[in-house]
């Protein structure tokens, strides 16, 4: 199981650093705030964060000086990349004042959950302790459920354009493949926040390695599909017909 683990998490950091790189690249050329948020909430989240978040599990074991400072860092990256994500959902799905109002919860939410970890218990100890983590503990899987819903909710409104002829089947996928990507990251986040609950917080627990085994597997291949598949709709209608 263990090395099952280490093959997703491979998978889904590989894919989040691929995607993250690509995105903030094309948002050099574009100058877009979209392509930018989702570019730093990669690099954020998978890149940095969970890489912390591995080092953290090393540095309890072996190095216990450092786990305040790797601990805290994985915990700051996910939550500054958990701001930047929320801020693409807002961006993309639902540009108005509601959009602005739930991105705007959110980014206090987490903004509490880490000042008062850092202030209240500390990050010497691989785990959350005391209410303030709480606002992080369902703070982050909020961000991957609104991002999710909105993506579905557009992915539907796409196959009613695509029920008349009208539209691209292509963006239908790629929404549909961002909107899995969002459940399994929430399963992830979920899963946390009820060990937790349950005061179980052992993420070398078989359950919890199966979930993120699971998870991180489908979030990776989702991601692929919304990010990094060729887009073959659009290079047949684009060749020249003979």
């Amino acid at each position: 199981m263990a090395a099952l683990q280490l093959i997703a998490m491979g998978s889904f950091l590989t894919v989040c650093l691929v995607v993250g790189v690509r995105m903030l690249l094309l948002a050099r050329r574009t100058r877009e705030l979209p392509e930018l948020t989702i570019g730093v909430a990669f690099l954020l989240i998978g890149g940095l964060g969970y890489s912390l978040i591995l080092a953290s599990r090393w540095a309890q074991q072996a190095a216990p000086d450092w786990l305040a400072w790797t601990w805290g860092s994985a915990l700051l990256a996910v939550d500054v990349g958990g701001v930047m994500m929320a801020a693409s959902t807002w961006r993309i799905f639902r540009p108005d004042r509601i959009g602005a109002t739930i991105w705007g919860l959110i980014s206090v939410a987490l903004a509490v959950s880490w000042v008062g970890h850092a202030l209240g218990p500390g990050f010497d100890r691989l785990g959350f302790e005391g209410p303030w983590p709480w606002f992080g503990i369902l703070g982050r899987p909020a961000v991957t459920v609104w991002g999710s819903a909105e993506a579905f909710v557009y992915a539907g409104k796409l196959r009613r354009q695509l029920s008349l002829g009208i539209g691209d089947p292509e963006i239908r996928r790629r929404c549909l493949g961002w909107a899995v990507a969002g459940v399994a990251m929430s399963g992830i986040y979920l899963r946390t926040a009820i060990a937790q609950a349950i005061g179980d917080f052992d993420p070398a627990s078989r359950a919890a390695m199966t979930v993120n085994v699971l998870c991180g597997l489908v979030a990776a291949g989702a991601i692929v599909r919304a990010f990094l598949w060729k887009d073959r709709y659009r290079a047949r209608v684009a060749a020249p017909t003979v």
